[in-house]
C-alpha cells in the first residue's frame, strides 16, 4: 500500500477527500464515509489463550533441551536406585547366612553390618578389663631396688621372697598406702573376712594396692589417719598421674619439724619417670641417668609382657623452709613441686580372665592371632 498524502498540496488533499477546510463534511457525507471506510480506529491484535502461552514457555526454544536432559538424568538415577536395592537385598541374604553360621559357633551377632566389617578386619581391639577378665585385680609383681619380686598373695605372707624392712620396699608401700583413694567397706562382717576377700570402695587398681599393703604391712587405716591428707590432685586422662600431700608424723619430732609434709605420686610409669631426676636404690637417691632409664625400661617391658597393669610411684619430703606447717597447698594453682622427684619403683597387677573368655579368645580361624596387652 502506497501512501502519498504527505506529498500533496493541501488544496489537492481537500479535493481527494471531497472536503472543505472551513465547512467540513455534511452529515450525509460523513455517514457515507463512515459506511465506506468504517470507524477511525486500529483493530486489536488476536489474543492467545493462557494454556498456549504456558506451553510455549515450557517447551519452546531452549526449554525442550532442558526437558530432554532432565528426562535422561531421571532415567540414569532410576537405574542406580533399582540396582542399589537389588544389591542390598543380596547383601542382606549373605550377611544373614554368615550370622547364622557364626551363631552355630556360639558367636552372638548384634548387628549384621558388623559381619560385613569383620571380613575386612585384620586386628580386633577390645577392652580386656571386665570384658575378658573378672575385674578383680591383685598385685602380682613389684620392682624396687633394681629387681623384680613376686608379690605374696597369701594371708600370712610366709612366701615373701623380699626383705620387708628394706628402705625401698618401705618407701614404695608408704606411697601406695597414702596415694590411694580406695578403702575397705567399714562393716564388721566385711572387715572380718580375709584381706583378699574384702569388698572395697574405689577403683579396682587402687583396691589391689590397698590389699597388697594391708597384707604385707598392715594398719593402712591407722597410717592414713596418722599422716593426714591436706591436698590432692586426682588422676585424670591428661596428666595420667595422681598426687597428694600428707602431714608427716614419723615419731621423730625433729625430723617432722624439718620435713613436715610428704608428697606422694603414682600413675603411668613413663609419666612418673619423666618427672623424676633421681631413683631410690637401697635407701639412697641416685641420679637418674641412661643406665637407670634402661633398667626401668627393661623392667617395664618384662612386666608388660606378662599382660599386667603397671603403675609407677614417687615421693618427695617437703622441707619446712619452703613449706612450713600450716602452709596452704592449692591443687588448682599447684603451688608445690611435681618435678625433680625420686622414683621409687613399680607395682604390677594381674586380672584373672573370665571362664567364658578363655574359650572365646582362642583362635578359631587360620591366621588369627590373639595378643593380650596390659
Amino acid at each position: 500500500m502506497e501512501i502519498d498524502e504527505h506529498k500533496l498540496h493541501l488544496i489537492d488533499l481537500y479535493q481527494r477527500y471531497n472536503t472543505d477546510p472551513e465547512k467540513g463534511l455534511s452529515d450525509a457525507e460523513a455517514l457515507e464515509v463512515l459506511n465506506r471506510d468504517g470507524p477511525n480506529a486500529l483493530s486489536p491484535p488476536k489474543k492467545k489463550s493462557d494454556w498456549v502461552k504456558f506451553c510455549i514457555q515450557m517447551f519452546g526454544g531452549f526449554g525442550i533441551l532442558l526437558w530432554i536432559s532432565a528426562i535422561l538424568c531421571f532415567i540414569a538415577h532410576g537405574f542406580t536406585v533399582v540396582r542399589y536395592y537389588k544389591d542390598a537385598s543380596n547383601d542382606n541374604i549373605c550377611l544373614a547366612l554368615t550370622a547364622e553360621q557364626l551363631a552355630k559357633k556360639n558367636f552372638l551377632v548384634k548387628d549384621l553390618e558388623a559381619v560385613e566389617t569383620l571380613g575386612s578386619t585384620s586386628v580386633i581391639c577390645v577392652d580386656k578389663t571386665g570384658v575378658l577378665t573378672q575385674n578383680q585385680m591383685t598385685v602380682a609383681h613389684m620392682w624396687f631396688d633394681n629387681r623384680i619380686v613376686e608379690a605374696d598373695a597369701v594371708e600370712y605372707q610366709e612366701n615373701a621372697t623380699y626383705d620387708k624392712s628394706a628402705p625401698g620396699w618401705l618407701a614404695l608401700t608408704r606411697c601406695a598406702t597414702l596415694c590411694n583413694r580406695a578403702d575397705f567397706k567399714q562393716d564388721p562382717e566385711n572387715l572380718a573376712r580375709p584381706v583378699l576377700q574384702r569388698e572395697c570402695n574405689g577403683d579396682e587398681s587402687e583396691a589391689a594396692l590397698l590389699k597388697c599393703v594391708e597384707l604385707s604391712m598392715g594398719n593402712v587405716i591407722k597410717s592414713r589417719k596418722t599422716n593426714r591428707k591436706v591436698c590432692e590432685v586426682p588422676f585424670n586422662s591428661t596428666n595420667k598421674y595422681q598426687v597428694s600431700i600428707h602431714e608427716m608424723h614419723t615419731g621423730n619430732e625433729s625430723e617432722d619439724d624439718s620435713w613436715p609434709y610428704l608428697l606422694v605420686m603414682k600413675g603411668a610409669p613413663e609419666r612418673i619417670l619423666d618427672r623424676c631426676s633421681t631413683i631410690y636404690i637401697n635407701g639412697i637417691d641416685v641420679e637418674m641417668n641412661d643406665y637407670w632409664r634402661a633398667q626401668f625400661q627393661r623392667a617395664y617391658l618384662d612386666l608388660g609382657n606378662l599382660g599386667e597393669r603397671i603403675l609407677g610411684f614417687s615421693d618427695l619430703r617437703l622441707s619446712s623452709h619452703n613449706y612450713p606447717k600450716g602452709y596452704l597447698f592449692d591443687e588448682e594453682e599447684v603451688n608445690f613441686p611435681v618435678d625433680n622427684l625420686p622414683f621409687l619403683g613399680l607395682m604390677s597387677m594381674i586380672d584373672p580372665p573370665r571362664a567364658a573368655a578363655l574359650e572365646a579368645s582362642q583362635p578359631k580361624v587360620k591366621g588369627l592371632q590373639v595378643s593380650r596387652r596390659a
